[in-house]
């Protein structure tokens, strides 16, 4: 295989370190760009009475076997502990154990019963009338006490509102989920073999007999994983790149990075930042738009 290509990936903490990691596996020649001499990102800690503490909830989450091998090559197989899958859902003091989605049943019965109908007329209704393009397309097909918990939900983690959003946002949060726990589990695993209720109701992954995978250094903190995926990286040859003033465009057909300091002409680019800085890079203005918010995005500008 020709390891020659020239890789640039803009950005930094956990999907900066991760990309240049996957891509090492494809070339020799990787190099991280970082506005910020902080190639941790959110992963470094908060350093406090000369302790060291992460920054929020910190956790390799949801993941399945495969990403978990991923991890432990990268990272190292006795580093990271596996908790087993989810955070536990606490609503109005209702513990319910590896599940990330509310739990609904725990309204009572009548909640339930009223919510499961409600549902059902809604999602009928809504496939006939109307197309799903939205987000607020999708809820909309939910009981209207549950709509405006993702209502809020969808405005506090994206940033814009449901009407905004694309409707495959709910693929990437958990407190976006449209499958929900209206019904008791073992109910819903029955009627989760019907097609119409497999798309509308949840069931913890336990009981799907899915993997159960979630990970964390035990008695660390997770920067002390970050410094093991810089060190990783260095030993692989992949460098870092400073710069406050990184501009990309393409010159005479090839891809240009120019920094304050000097100028690269890369195979490829793979821009892991916030959206809003990725536009940034570019001397052309794309939008005006605001675009950030809190589910991954990565961007891949390459030219051929």
């Amino acid at each position: 295989m020709n390891k020659d290509k020239k890789i640039l990936i803009i950005g930094n903490g956990f999907r900066a370190m991760m990309t240049a990691y996957l891509c090492s596996k494809i070339s020799n020649d990787i190099t991280i760009v970082s506005n910020t001499d902080n190639i941790h990102g959110i992963m470094s800690p908060l350093e406090w009475e000369g302790g060291n503490f992460d920054k929020g909830y910190q956790f390799f989450d949801g993941l399945n076997d495969n990403d978990k091998k991923i991890l432990d090559e990268f990272i190292g197989k006795d580093v990271l502990h596996n908790f087993g899958y989810g955070a536990s859902t606490f609503i109005n003091n209702k513990i319910y154990e590896n599940h990330a989605i509310p739990y609904w049943p725990h309204k009572g019965i009548f909640f339930m019963i009223k919510s499961f109908f409600e549902m059902i007329g809604l999602s009928i209704k809504n496939d006939i009338n109307k197309k799903i393009l939205t987000y607020e397309d999708l809820i909309k097909t939910l009981p209207k006490s549950i709509r405006k918990i993702l209502y809020k939900a969808c405005l506090r983690n994206t940033g814009i509102l449901p009407n905004e959003a694309s409707h495959l946002i709910s693929n990437f949060s958990p407190l976006l989920h449209y499958r929900q726990t209206i019904l008791p589990e073992r109910i819903s695993y029955f009627l989760k073999k019907i097609k119409f209720f497999d798309e509308k109701l949840a069931c913890r992954r336990k009981i799907l007999k899915l993997d159960e995978v979630s990970l964390y250094p035990k008695g660390k903190y997770i920067g002390y994983v970050s410094k093991i995926m810089e060190e990783k990286l260095k030993k692989l040859g992949v460098k870092f790149l400073i710069s406050k003033n990184t501009k990309v465009s393409i010159e005479n057909e090839n891809l240009k990075l120019k920094t304050q300091d000097i100028t690269i002409y890369p195979d490829t680019i793979i821009m892991v930042a916030e959206l809003d800085d990725i536009l940034g890079f570019f001397d052309e203005e794309i939008t005006k738009e605001k675009n950030n918010h809190y589910v991954s995005q990565i961007f891949i500008f390459f030219f051929n």
